[in-house]
């Protein structure tokens, strides 16, 4: 079972597609955890719409809402409230613009029986072009090194991440999932850095003997707007990849909403009588 944390401030322009990419899981395997911080739309009012009608359809508490107390006092408080209050051991992250594909939590699963840190590929989505941030590419394209008898070889993915974690910041949380053991031994994210906090505590996470795996699945995409408060890097590689156009969440940007998904839900109800 996988903890999704999504911190939320002002989102409720985007926040349907964002649940709704959660709810169209293949697996059923996981639960929201909503941190409102202070919000001035009507972020929370969305946020328990959505809590009330998947729970009730779904017959279990799927989602859960907190709030931090705060006024945008910042991701790291939203995800380390959500954190504490998880019922799961696994942690991945959404944030309120951003997309799931389909397969994100079934891809995970598998991974926390023998890692503690899994990375992914994410899309981002900037100023309409779709592009891939390919972590497998930048550990690919990395030199040979050479071992004791002067043959060489490829570094493993977990002594590259281990080495360019000291440096630079490989994912934004989308990519990233992790077992609740690591977050805990590392105090999880630090409020007081205001750039590139989840870069940090990837690193603490690895220098702590984190064990790392890569995940091929793609994990979903990150949308960057003008009035984002995260910027993006230049992406390494740009393979493209859609979503099936059958799916609900569609490659043609349509997604659901939770009129959408209760509709849904009658009509399964529906035909079961």
């Amino acid at each position: 079972m996988i903890s999704i944390i999504m911190p939320v401030w002002n989102g409720a322009r985007f926040m349907d597609r964002a649940i709704a990419s959660v709810v169209c899981q293949t697996s059923p395997n996981w639960e929201l955890l909503i941190v409102d911080d202070g919000s001035t739309d009507d972020s929370l009012q969305q946020a328990s719409r959505w809590e009330e009608l998947v729970n009730q359809h779904l017959g279990e508490e799927k989602i859960r809402i907190y709030t931090t107390g705060g006024s945008n006092s910042g991701m790291a408080i939203g995800a380390n409230l959500a954190a504490e209050k998880a019922r799961y051991d696994v942690f991945a992250y959404l944030h309120q613009d951003d997309l799931f594909f389909p397969r994100r939590v079934e891809s995970l699963l598998p991974y926390f029986e023998k890692y503690d840190l899994a990375f992914a590929s994410y899309e981002i989505l900037e100023n309409g072009k779709l592009t891939l941030w390919n972590i497998k590419s930048l550990w690919e394209k990395q030199p040979l090194i050479y071992g004791s008898n002067l043959t060489p070889h490829q570094p493993s993915f977990e002594a590259w991440v281990n080495t360019a974690l000291q440096s630079n910041n490989l994912s934004v949380p989308l990519g990233v999932a992790h077992r609740r053991t690591i977050f805990n031994d590392t105090g999880g994210f630090q409020p007081g850095i205001t750039c590139a906090t989840e870069g940090v505590l990837w690193r603490r996470m690895v220098d702590r003997g984190a064990r790392i795996a890569f995940c091929p699945v793609i994990a979903g995409r990150y949308i960057v707007r003008p009035d984002s408060q995260a910027r993006t890097r230049r992406p390494f590689s740009i393979p493209c990849f859609e979503i099936d156009k059958k799916h609900p969440l569609g490659a043609n940007g349509q997604y659901l909403d939770a009129e959408w998904f209760a509709a849904l839900e009658r009509k399964k109800l529906a035909k079961k009588k």
